[in-house]
């Protein structure tokens, strides 16, 4: 039986049980395929990301009544809330409503607004990584180093935003050594097609494996946007959910992803 271990850089707004969560689900795929990795997380959010709760603080609304969650709506309110949401959030398609339905349709979600802020909280995250991301990449160079220190194969598994961490740190200079670098549902190739990935010449690591699923609108693939760079892999699979199901923990309870990393090249090289 192979042995080796993972590092796993968890995406943005995930938190202690959150990120529990996602390491339980890597080992109980590696348990069922028989391969014995041990999985570290590196848990940069709890370490070292920004107090989510305090997004709050700056939100306006009163803070002495409770915020009632999306899925406690019942009957007539929960289909009122649904049509509100779909019209605020076809705007942002191009199919605008006239300006009293949209007004009507804000006004439905305005006693809904903590609860929204804290669906998309992950905004938070990447903010704070765009202005501060050394001090996440510090701490996640930190575990890599500490786990990089024998001979056998080291794997560094980013989910979403934690991919881009992987991929900016990676490049570095001293920056750690895995066998194989996993992204899987992550964005580093659409931020540097828009440039927002800055100007650093330092070559990519490879080799590298992205895998995506088609309905993940927060997946991308790499190799065409660096066509120049050799290894770089792009996997699709299909874990037959819908968006944003399909983003996420998902990739980490489906054999194929496992299957895919563990017929790399790379690791039987290991």
């Amino acid at each position: 039986m192979s042995t080796g271990r993972i590092v796993y850089v968890h995406g943005a707004s995930d938190r202690g049980p959150g990120v529990a969560d996602h390491v339980r689900r890597i080992r109980e795929s590696l348990s069922k395929r028989g391969t014995d990795y041990e999985v570290v997380a590196a848990n940069w959010g709890d370490e070292v990301g920004p107090n989510l709760d305090n997004v709050l603080l700056a939100t306006p609304g009163d803070r002495t009544k409770p915020t009632r969650p999306a899925t406690e709506e019942k009957g007539v309110g929960r289909l009122v809330q649904g049509l509100a949401s779909a019209i605020v959030a076809a705007q942002y398609v191009n199919v605008n409503a006239p300006n009293w339905l949209r007004v009507w349709a804000t006004d439905r979600l305005l006693h809904r607004r903590d609860a929204l802020m804290m669906e998309i909280l992950g905004v938070a995250d990447v903010l704070v990584y765009q202005r501060a991301g050394q001090k996440i990449r510090d701490h996640v160079k930190a575990l890599l180093t500490r786990e990089a220190g024998d001979e056998r194969p080291l794997i560094a598994l980013g989910n979403s935003l934690g991919g881009i961490v992987l991929v900016d740190l990676l490049r570095e200079t001293g920056a750690p050594r895995p066998d194989l670098l996993v992204t899987v549902g992550s964005q580093s190739s659409v931020l540097q097609a828009i440039t927002a990935l800055g100007d650093d010449p330092s070559p990519l690591f490879v080799p590298w494996l992205n895998i995506y699923d088609r309905r993940d609108f927060l997946g991308f693939v790499a190799q065409p946007v660096w066509p120049q760079v050799a290894s770089i892999e792009d996997q699709r699979v299909d874990l037959g959910l819908g968006f944003p199901e399909v983003h996420g923990p998902a990739y980490f309870s489906d054999a194929k992803v496992f299957d895919a990393i563990f017929a790399h090249p790379a690791l039987a090289r290991a």
